[in-house]
């Protein structure tokens, strides 16, 4: 049972939306050969789904076979896939036993966290967390929870690592959709195909965040259905109760996750380059997760003024 043509070894694993290919093949064990036609015919889940004849004769020691007989993608879980030959019992044999083989086979989910009941858990919102992920194929879903109390304002910030154009959706936790973004730009970030939100939440509780590719954008966030096909790649996921963006230090080619916690009040402030960060007066952004005290930013640029 293989996933792809042209081969003859199982695959390594099998999930719902491949289309899986059957070879089998039989061999005359007798010391005769066969005199009349017989078939060989092929089950899945108990269920008949085709037979092949074969015309006599067929010699002593002698393999007959099929190869990539498509039986199509196989709902999630386990399934029984059963070869008979002489499945009419045609020929007369010493040993009738020896006619049927078996193999289970188990079918994976493709995307396993593209739901609420199977979302990567975040974890409650006291600090920035930082993850990274793929949507491996077009109708895939990453599902994230975490966890909220009331008047939070939360930003999520998706930075990309390959060709992705990523699309984020915030649900609340009956699956209904709160707020979305496709290409928004994140503090300290250019235009791109990143995408970018802020949300400010009224009640305390369990939330969720999709990430998916654009063009997938209106999928059920309780079922997983509804996908359609939308763009690949990797990405990172920046999730924070402050501003979540990143920052380069100047000569540096690493882009470095901070967030920037709020302050109601707005000042106006230089930020200006360090060694070990950006810094400004009363504290430094450090690299990962960074905390600026008493600071709203719109964005980081070195040694640009920014008004808050």
């Amino acid at each position: 049972m293989s996933t792809t043509t042209g081969t003859s070894t199982d695959g390594p694993s099998l999930t719902s939306t491949n289309t899986l290919y059957v070879d089998w093949a039989v061999i005359n064990g007798g010391n005769a050969p066969t005199t009349v036609r017989f078939y060989t015919t092929l089950y899945v889940d108990g269920n008949l789904q085709t037979s092949w004849p074969t015309e006599p004769p067929l010699n002593s020691n002698i393999p007959i076979g099929i190869q990539d007989y498509s039986i199509g993608p196989l709902s999630i879980g386990t399934h029984t896939i059963k070869i008979v030959t002489d499945s009419t019992g045609a020929i007369s044999e010493g040993n009738e036993s020896d006619n049927e083989y078996i193999k289970i086979i188990t079918v994976l989910d493709d995307d396993p966290n593209d739901q609420l009941n199977q979302a990567v858990l975040l974890g409650s919102m006291t600090q920035t967390r930082i993850g990274t992920g793929s949507i491996d194929s077009p109708t895939d879903v990453d599902m994230y929870s975490f966890t909220v109390t009331a008047g939070q304002r939360i930003s999520f910030d998706v930075d990309l690592t390959s060709g992705l154009d990523s699309y984020i959706r915030l649900f609340d936790s009956n699956g209904v959709p709160l707020a979305a973004n496709n290409d928004a730009t994140g503090p300290g970030e250019i235009s791109s195909p990143n995408s970018y939100l802020e949300y400010t939440f009224t009640n305390s509780g369990t939330f969720y965040l999709g990430v998916s590719g654009y063009g997938n954008t209106n999928y059920n966030a309780l079922t997983g259905t509804g996908d359609v096909n939308g763009s690949t790649g990797s990405y990172t996921l920046v999730v924070s109760p402050g501003l979540a963006g990143t920052i380069r230090r100047s000569g540096d080619t690493t882009d470095y996750p901070v967030d920037i916690l709020r302050f109601a009040a707005f000042h106006r402030q230089s930020i200006q380059t360090c060694e070990h960060g950006l810094s400004y007066t009363g504290g430094t952004v450090h690299e990962q997760t960074t905390i600026f005290s008493n600071w709203r930013a719109a964005c980081l640029k070195r040694d640009q003024e920014i008004r808050f």
